[in-house]
């Protein structure tokens, strides 16, 4: 079990009534922690952990409204592309590799009639740069069941060599409800440091060291 969650407190900005309206509230957080991938993030002590199904979900939690269905969960897929970029031009690689375009086929990937809201690329997943998207689908229940319209954020980050999405989403009617409290734990995600933070060396600088001359030696000395 390479996963472990621990509890502390935290202030989470929340809303709608199941979280005192509109104020800050001083909550019970669950702390998870992936000691595999080195990554964090914070979601409330009443979500519950699932045992992920789909490919490349490293944890998935659920709120406890079961008509909202409203979970976040994290992807993690190797992604050595641009191992050879430094840091300061990934938000340049967001921009050109995960634009409207990558969205449209992420979508078609992860969900059922997808529908691309709204795409954006300068946001960030704590250390690492990141594209984001907002998709409408539809979550199918079961055979003799109408599915169910759901909205999703998505925000996507190669950091290192590996590619995290994380992804936030509940009923559509109720999204407004969930949105705050979804981007409180989007940002709470640390990645662990995979750049130097100088990567061209850090140089003592010579020059201002004391100067020893060196004896000038004659002809024939």
């Amino acid at each position: 079990m390479f996963s472990k969650i621990s509890k502390l407190s935290m202030v989470l900005s929340v809303v709608g009534s199941l979280f005192l309206g509109s104020t800050m509230a001083l909550a019970d957080v669950f702390l998870y922690t992936d000691n595999d991938l080195k990554f964090t993030f914070s979601v409330p002590d009443s979500w519950k952990q699932q045992t992920p199904v789909s490919p490349n979900t490293r944890v998935k939690f659920v709120a406890p409204v079961p008509e909202d269905y409203a979970s976040c969960k994290v992807v993690a897929e190797e992604d050595g592309r641009f191992k050879i970029y430094p840091k300061r031009l990934m938000g340049k690689v967001m921009k050109e590799y995960f634009n409207a375009d990558f969205w449209e086929k992420e979508a078609t990937r992860r969900f059922n009639n997808p529908e691309i809201r709204f795409v954006g690329t300068s946001s960030g997943l704590d250390k690492g740069d990141a594209s984001m998207a907002q998709v409408v689908y539809y979550m199918n229940l079961g055979e003799g069941t109408e599915p169910v319209k759901m909205y999703a954020i998505l925000l996507t980050s190669v950091y290192g060599d590996v590619r995290y999405t994380m992804i936030c989403s509940s009923s559509y009617k109720s999204y407004p409800k969930w949105s705050d409290l979804f981007g409180s734990i989007i940002s709470s995600m640390t990645l662990d440091e995979r750049y130097v933070a100088v990567p061209t060396g850090h140089y003592r600088n010579f020059l201002a060291d004391k100067q020893n001359p060196i004896p000038r030696l004659g002809i024939g000395d």
